[in-house]
């Protein structure tokens, strides 16, 4: 049975789906382990009857109040009773109808030692025990199903902070809620903390935060940030006397329990007498203990452990550590309670059997404390290859310090935090029971990566295969077991070992082997987990690690490949994780390790392999998302975000290390300039819809919108300190704000130009820090080519500088350069001091639309309009690097602040992200414009240009192709041979590479002896196809050509141009026939106008021709040269069209649809959609049930009605490869075609 493929099946049963998750936050954004009422916390113990009295009564109080501070924060030294007090708090707040969520942090549990899904637990507890939140905290997770790996502002914002609004706006009557925040202290990242405190203080008036935590630095920093707010009461204040009555309480109370249950299971020998235990050893073990509960419980464990002796002969051992700890201070007196416990109870074992208790107690406790989060017994058991019942035994002898639940389901945890350090402290080395971390993590990392071995062993089939075991029930509970172990394994083995550092283990070694067989097995675990985004942040960890570079540094050579292959396939092995097994290998290039190692893995076969490159390009990743030309891009001052600004009225801020955006919404025009505001924490952008608006880099809230008064904003930027802001309008106007303000904070206006028109071709601005403090540079280029430089508002120089338009300017961060570049192929560097020209690059290779200076200005990037970016230093202007971008004019471009990175942003809604490594790599490498793939063998290759149409023989045994730049080929289908190559003239408009060729260029006689090309020109060339050699041209049309076809018996050529169609004699190159369009019909905003055609289609008898243009359809009568019938309507153009076999049908493309009509009388009988495809080819096969197309082929159902796909084709925006309608292979960017053909035995593309 194959073990990938079993795992699948138990994952799919194991994580929830996305309507559950999306209904209720769902388990993969809640820790529920974390919150109030959970399983793991269930057992957990409340304060007893009697005990904090007064402690919890004015917690209460403080909640009910309606003058109270919004938080309250219960502070202390570890032991002392905290979460106990949190569990009790919590309890009465359910009971009163008060308490909106719970959250217990733990360290050393991966989900609950950090900020990570804190909201979201919070958010679904919330929904869940306040109803009245329930819809808005469901909407805003139906909004973005993505927010649990958003940051933790932004989770807060969304989930918290906004359906509490909503509500207030409704009037909404519910009591102020409580949430209730355990063990901060325990948050490992201290940013984390302090964070959440921060966001807790602004959700008053509607929640009250119960805080606890131990009194550490970072807390207390949190804390000070929000004076005014907290209200605090510190444990270490209670009087001794009053802990130490309530210690006195719990010691009774446990050990009247234990007193009890040991008489009702050994009453008829000697039972303990009721006066057991006596006031004194309460009162002595009360001193023993006081201030720390935790080491009064601890003592009560031990005197209940039948195991290690009866509950007196335990208790006279307890009462025996008294004088050892009397005089000790709190923390040291938890150690060597510890100590005296585990001493004893290793005295209790047989001698021969110590050194195998001591080697266990280390493997399966220092393992519990060291866990990546805690887990159940078997599978604790099952992870470290050990026997169940023996890890049980151990666990069991060691209840007085692990926290061990009565089911096997409940994870097994230490009783404290405070144990953990015991047995792991450097300080606590010379005792018998420490444990070597680094040794523990690696021995945990061995076993995490025998596990996944083992799992993944016995085949290497993708996981998403047909078979699985689940189909046997009795397998069901030893097979949870074990899929819960590698789901561990998966997520913490790179946890363990880097934890692992100066280990003996050879982790690394073992990792090399596991992710040179197993790592697309990893990854599609991690997919059905949902946690592929934490792939890189664990491959960026093991990259990290000192230790990676052992064994020849192959570890850290397939490392890097990886993380180049997750960057660029990130979010379809998110979305398709099948896809690993196709399309993510096949374009990977042929270098790349992982590919080499792979490749025979493949679920889909595709002969011969597409010519990708022979390594990894300088291109890192393509972030795709904006529906529309991307403006400008940003990164932000600490390299781990990318903002990019868009036609599409939209910002979005992108991680560097995921790929996965923040959508800003609140622009109504276009948006032109985004940057972010120096600390990171802000970004604005400016548009063209007049406004300024400034929004928080974590949760994307708009916090400020400033009017330009009806202005198009072209340039922003901040200030050093981030407290002003400047822009600058597309006619001249300068406006300076002050950040973050609740007005709008305008300083001053300055204008210049003329108001009513946009008078100036490009803008940049920049701050700097002056003796006179912040100074603000402006650069204006106006449409002479001059540019007038300013200095905070005034014009000190005027710089006469090009003598084409000005198409970007931009300053250098310290604002010591300037430069511009312009539309003549001029690019100048001045100095903003003086304005002395010091380089000027009078012929560059093209035009520079985008231009970018590096951080410490050393390095300049200019992109042109030769499809090149490139990397000059700045002073010397020398080329250092290149990259070549093959798609579409570069808008804007920018450095990384440790400029490591570039990012380009372009008209084809992309940012693309490249690698700057300062070698010289001047080489060109031709870039694949698309592919032409199919199962049979065949593929197109050796264009120098990109291919812009490709068309098949009808009988199917020729393709032939055309390519930007002067090149025809033709193929032969069943070799994927070149057998002819034409040149022709270069066309000169090269349109966007986006945009698929919208004319039939290209046409084969029926015989398949000629072929019929236009390259955009006024003539037709026609071709011999076995002879290579040009038989004639067709010339005399008003325009460029914009189709040809042939008639079925090859007679006749059909040219449209223009409004005109010319039917040309083909065996004397004479017209036998011209037709002109019919005006277009008059409308309120246009006169009468010619319509132009745009295709033409023969009848099988070639007694017919349709013709499709933009006033609609003609049908012409060739042997009376007379129209016949004339239909289609005049809002619709109609971009190609096809006459059935039979001629009783038409078939036309136009608006997305392709519609059926009644040749007889013009009567549409049936349409249907296909996106934002464009038809450029349209043909009936022989029966005329189907219709073929470049995009693929649709057949009729007749008893149905519609059509359905057949065969191979493409998805709407040709990013998938399909068959029969369903996705087989994703393409990326770089291979989606421009041009497409399919042929009608359905087997090739």
């Amino acid at each position: 049975m194959a073990a990938a493929a079993y795992a699948k099946a138990l994952l799919r049963k194991i994580v929830p789906s996305q309507v559950e998750e999306v209904e209720r936050i769902g388990k993969r954004l809640a820790q529920r382990s974390a919150a109030f009422n959970s399983y793991d916390e269930s057992h957990n113990s409340t304060c007893l009857p009697g005990t904090r009295v007064e402690l919890i009564q004015q917690i209460l109080d403080w909640a009910g109040s309606k003058d109270g501070k919004p938080i309250f924060w219960l502070k202390g030294m570890l032991g002392t009773g905290k979460s106990t007090v949190s569990r009790t708090v919590a309890q009465s707040l359910h009971q009163a109808g008060r308490l909106g969520a719970r959250f217990f942090f733990e360290r050393g549990h991966s989900d609950r030692q950090n900020a990570a899904k804190f909201f979201t637990t919070i958010a679904d507890q919330l929904a869940t025990m306040q109803p009245a939140m329930a819809d808005p905290i469901k909407d805003a997770a139906r909004a973005d199903p993505s927010i649990g790996s958003k940051g933790v502002e932004e989770q807060f914002y969304q989930l918290i902070l906004r359906p509490l609004s909503a509500l207030l706006k409704e009037n909404w009557k519910g009591k102020q809620v409580v949430i209730v925040v355990d063990a901060l202290d325990e948050c490992g990242q201290e940013d984390d903390a302090t964070e959440i405190l921060r966001l807790l203080s602004l959700a008053e008036p509607w929640l009250r935060v119960f805080v606890t935590s131990r009194p550490e630095f970072p807390i207390y920093q949190g804390f000070i940030n929000i004076e005014g707010q907290v209200q605090d009461v510190s444990c270490n204040a209670i009087p001794r006397t009053m802990i130490k009555q309530d210690i006195k309480v719990l010691i009774t109370y446990r050990l009247n329990e234990i007193r009890d249950r040991f008489n009702r299971t050994k009453k008829r020998r000697a039972p303990l007498d009721q006066s057991w235990p006596r006031q004194d050893h309460i009162d002595a073990l009360a001193e023993m203990a006081t201030p720390l509960f935790i080491y009064a419980a601890m003592m009560c464990n031990f005197i209940d452990d039948i195991r290690c002796g009866y509950p007196n002969s335990q208790l006279r051992k307890v009462l025996g550590w008294k004088a050892e700890n009397s005089k000790t201070r709190p923390e040291t007196k938890l150690d060597e309670a510890y100590l005296l416990l585990l001493n004893q109870l290793l005295a209790s074992i047989a001698k021969e059997g110590r050194d195998t208790f001591l080697e266990e107690f280390r493997c399966i406790v220092g393992s519990i404390v060291l866990l990546g989060s805690p887990l159940p017994m078997p599978v604790l058991a099952e992870l470290l290859g050990l026997p169940f019942e023996r890890v049980d035994i151990t666990l069991n002898m060691l209840r007085s310090v692990l926290d061990v639940p009565p089911s096997d389901e409940a994870p097994v945890r230490p009783l404290h935090v405070s144990f953990r350090d015991f047995l792991v402290r450097e300080a606590k080395k010379r005792h018998t029971f420490w444990i070597d971390e680094a040794e523990a993590h690696g021995a945990i990392a061995a076993r995490c990566l025998h596990v996944m071995n083992q799992y993944f062993e016995p085949d290497l089939q993708p996981l998403g295969g047909e078979v699985s075991m689940m189909d046997s029930e009795e397998a069901d509970a030893s097979n949870e077991v074990q899929t819960a172990a590698v789901r561990y394994a998966c997520l913490h083995w790179v946890f363990h070992l880097q934890g692992a550092k100066g280990s003996g283990h050879d982790v690394c070694g073992g990792a090399l082997l596991f992710l040179e067989k197993h790592f697309l097995h990893w990854l599609e675990v991690l997919s059905e987990m949902h946690q592929v985004p934490e792939s890189i942040k664990m491959l960026k960890t093991l990259r990290a690690s000192p230790q990676i570079n052992d064994d020849n540094g192959k570890l850290s050579a397939f490392v890097g490949d990886a993380l180049r292959i997750l960057r660029a396939n990130l979010q379809i092995i998110i979305d398709e994780p099948r896809q690993l097994y196709s399309s993510v290998i096949l374009f990977a290039p042929d270098e790349s390790i992982i590919k080499r190692l792979f490749m025979g893995s493949m679920c889909i076969q595709v002969s011969p392999k597409p010519r990708v490159e022979s390594r990894w390009s300088h291109r890192m990743q393509i972030l795709e998302g904006h529906d529309e030309s991307v403006l400008c891009v940003a990164f932000s001052h600490d390299s781990l975000r990318v903002a990019s600004a868009s036609r599409d009225h939209t910002v979005r801020l992108w991680s560097i290390d995921t790929g996965e955006a923040v959508i800003l919404k609140g622009h109504s025009r276009p948006v032109y300039a985004v940057v972010f505001s120096h600390d990171s924490l802000h970004v604005a952008s400016g548009a063209g819809d007049s406004t300024v608006r400034v929004w928080r880099t974590e949760s994307g809230q708009c916090i400020q919108t400033l009017d330009s008064g009806g202005m198009k904003i072209k340039s922003v930027a901040f200030s050093y300190n981030s407290a002003l802001m400047a822009s600058v309008s597309q006619c001249g106007v300068i406006s300076v704000w002050r950040a973050q303000t609740a007005n709008d904070g305008l300083i001053y206006v300055k204008e210049y130009g003329n108001m009513e028109f946009d008078h100036f071709t490009a803008s940049c601005l920049a701050f700097t820090n002056s003796e006179q403090g912040e100074e603000l540079h402006t650069a204006l280029a106006e449409y002479t080519g001059s540019i007038n430089q300013l200095l905070s508002g005034h014009i000190i120089r005027t710089l006469d500088s090009h003598k084409g338009r000005v198409m970007c300017m931009t300053f250098s961060p310290d604002a010591l350069f300037l430069a511009s570049t312009s539309d003549d192929c001029s690019v100048k560097l001045w100095k903003t001091q003086g304005g002395d020209l010091i380089h000027e690059y009078a012929d560059y290779p093209g035009v520079v639309t985008a231009i970018a200076f590096s951080h410490d200005a050393s390095l300049m990037t200019l992109a042109s309009d030769d499809h090149i970016i490139r990397l000059h230093c700045t002073i010397t202007m020398k080329c250092v690097q290149e990259f070549h971008n093959p798609g579409p004019e570069v808008t804007s471009v920018a450095f990384s602040h440790n400029s490591s990175t570039i990012a380009s942003a372009s008209e084809d809604h992309s940012i693309q992200l490249w690698q700057v490594d300062l070698v010289p790599e001047l080489a060109r490498h031709n870039e694949a414009a698309g592919a032409v793939i199919n199962p049979d063998a065949t593929d197109v290759l050796d264009h120098s240009g990109h291919i812009v149409s490709v068309t098949f023989s009808q009988d199917e045994s020729f393709m032939a192709s055309l390519s930007y730049g002067h090149t025809v080929q033709i193929w032969r289908t069943d070799t994927g041979e070149c057998m002819r190559r034409f040149q022709g003239r270069t066309v000169s408009d090269v349109p966007s590479r986006q945009e698929p060729c919208p004319v039939n260029c290209l046409a084969f006689s029926n015989d398949s002896l000629y072929l019929a090309v236009s390259l955009q020109e006024e003539t037709v060339t026609i071709w011999d196809v076995e002879r290579g050699e040009h038989e004639q041209e067709l010339g005399d049309h008003e325009g460029s050509v914009t189709s040809v076809t042939f008639s079925q018996d090859s007679k006749l050529l059909a040219s449209t141009s223009g409004a005109w169609i010319r039917l040309w004699d083909f065996a004397t190159g004479e017209v036998y026939l011209k037709i002109r369009s019919p005006p277009r019909p008059s409308t309120r905003r246009s006169r009468h106008r010619e319509g132009l055609f745009n295709g033409v289609a023969f009848s099988h008898d070639s007694s017919l021709i349709v013709a499709a243009s933009t006033t609609g359809l003609q049908l012409w009568r060739l042997d009376t040269k007379e129209c016949q019938r004339m239909w289609g309507g005049r809002d619709v153009c109609f971009d190609s069209v096809a006459l059935s076999h039979d001629s009783t049908l038409v078939a036309s493309a136009s608006n997305g649809k392709i519609q059926l009509w009644r040749t007889s009388t013009g009567q549409r009988i049936q349409a249907f959609d296909i996106g934002n495809s464009s038809i450029s080819q349209l043909s009936f096969t022989c029966d005329d049930l189907s219709i073929v197309t470049n995009i693929g082929m649709f057949t009729r159902a007749t008893n149905e009605g519609h059509f359905h796909v057949d065969g191979y084709g493409f998805t709407d925006g040709v990013s998938w490869i399909t068959h029969k309608g369903d996705k087989r292979l994703w393409l990326p960017k770089d291979w989606r075609p421009t041009c497409s053909a399919i042929l009608t035995d359905l087997e090739r593309v």
